[in-house]
């Protein structure tokens, strides 16, 4: 529900739940989150300023 948009306050009418303990779940949810993404989330191409194209391996290496 919070992914899709919908706020704490929201989530804790629809759910009967206090917005607090809504608040705390995502919270917990998040810590428990990867800082490094996927990937299947990293790009195989890029685009930059619309002028170039680079793949995201070589974005990291170096701008293109």
């Amino acid at each position: 529900m919070y992914l899709n948009g919908m706020g704490f306050r929201a989530i804790a009418r629809v759910t009967e739940i206090d917005h607090t303990t809504i608040i705390n779940w995502v919270e917990e949810a998040g810590e428990s989150l990867s800082e490094e993404p996927q990937d299947s989330e990293i790009p195989e191409i890029t685009e930059i300023d619309g002028e170039g194209r680079c793949n995201a391996e070589q974005l990291v290496q170096s701008p293109c």
